[in-house]
C-alpha cells in the first residue's frame, strides 16, 4: 500500500512536535473564562429576543398541520427562555425574567392554529393538543419554570397556568410513541427527574420518579431499548420496547403495539409479551 507523500510528512511534523513539547501542551484545550461564556449565551438569547416577532412569523408562515410528528411549537423561544432563567438566578436582572415569563405564559397560545379537523384525526390528541411535544421542548420548558419559580417569580395564577401546561404535555409524553431509539429513554428520565424537582407534591409526582430511577438509575439492574419497525402494508409503525434484565432469574419485557389508542374492538390492539427466563413463565396479555 503506497502512503502518500504529504501523509508522510504531517507524520513527521507530528513525532516533531511530540518529541519537542510536553504532552500537556500539545494536547491542551483552551479554557473558556465565565464572563465570556455568559456572554455568549447571553447573546443568544438577546438575539432570539431581537428577533421575536420575525422568528413567530416564520413559524405560522411554514406551520404544517399535516406533520406526522403532528403539533410543532416555534423553535427557539424556549432556549432563549433558559438562559435567561439562567441569568436572573445569577445576577437578578428583572428584565430577564419577564422576558423569560412572556415565553412560559404564552407558550401555550401557539396551539391554537392547530387545525380542530386535523386534531380529530390524531387518537393521541384525544385529551387534547399537548402544548409540549416531545422531550425537548418539555425538559426546558420545566427548567426555565423551575429556575423562576425557587425566586418567586409567580403570582398563584400563573402557577397554575403553567402547571398545567407540564401536567398535560407529562401525560401525554408518557404514552406516546416514540421516533428512534437513539438517546430517547435519557431524554424521557431527564424530563422526569425536572418534573419530579419542580413539582414533588403534585399526586403523579410518585409515579414520575419511580418512571425516573426505572429509565435513569443505573442500579436497576437492567437496560432499556427501543426499535421502530416501518410496515409498508398495511402502513404501521411496529414499535418494540425491549428491557433486558441483569440480575439472574429475571425476565425480558417486549412491548409491541402500532397504535397507542387501545380499545375494545376494532383494527387497534395492544400486545405485551414476556419472554421466559429462569423459572419464569412465559405470559401474553391483551388489554
Amino acid at each position: 500500500m503506497k502512503i502518500r507523500p504529504y501523509l508522510k510528512y504531517m507524520a513527521k511534523i507530528l513525532i516533531l512536535l511530540i518529541a519537542v513539547l510536553p504532552l500537556n501542551k500539545l494536547f491542551a484545550v483552551e479554557s473558556v473564562p465565565r464572563a465570556k461564556y455568559l456572554g455568549y449565551a447571553r447573546a443568544s438569547a438577546d438575539y432570539v429576543w431581537n428577533n421575536y416577532d420575525d422568528i413567530i412569523k416564520k413559524w405560522q408562515d411554514n406551520f404544517d398541520p399535516e406533520n406526522v410528528f403532528g403539533y410543532r411549537p416555534p423553535g427557539g423561544l424556549l432556549e432563549m427562555a433558559v438562559i435567561y432563567s439562567e441569568l436572573f438566578k445569577l445576577e437578578k436582572t428583572t428584565e430577564y425574567r419577564d422576558r423569560a415569563k412572556k415565553v412560559l405564559l404564552t407558550y401555550g397560545e401557539y396551539r391554537s392554529l392547530y387545525p380542530e379537523k386535523v386534531i380529530k384525526k390524531r387518537c393521541d390528541y384525544e385529551d387534547g393538543v399537548p402544548a409540549l411535544p416531545d422531550f425537548f421542548t418539555t425538559m426546558r420548558y420545566i427548567r426555565a419554570y423551575d429556575n423562576l419559580n425557587r425566586l418567586n417569580s409567580f403570582t398563584s395564577q400563573q402557577q397554575k397556568k403553567i402547571e398545567t401546561i407540564i401536567v398535560e404535555s407529562m401525560n401525554y409524553l408518557l404514552r406516546t410513541q416514540e421516533w428512534g431509539t437513539m438517546n430517547r429513554a435519557a431524554l424521557r428520565a431527564e424530563t422526569l427527574a425536572w418534573s419530579v424537582r419542580t413539582m414533588p407534591d403534585y399526586p403523579d409526582a410518585g409515579i414520575w420518579e419511580m418512571q425516573r430511577k426505572a429509565l435513569g438509575d443505573d442500579n436497576m439492574n437492567y437496560e432499556w431499548d427501543r426499535v421502530i419497525t416501518y410496515v409498508k402494508d398495511p402502513e404501521i409503525f411496529v414499535v418494540f420496547d425491549i428491557f433486558k434484565s441483569r440480575t439472574e432469574d429475571f425476565f425480558t419485557l417486549a412491548n409491541l403495539w402500532h397504535t397507542r389508542k387501545i380499545i375494545a374492538s376494532g383494527q387497534s390492539w395492544y400486545d405485551t409479551i414476556y419472554d421466559k427466563i429462569g423459572n419464569r413463565k412465559p405470559e401474553t396479555v391483551y388489554g
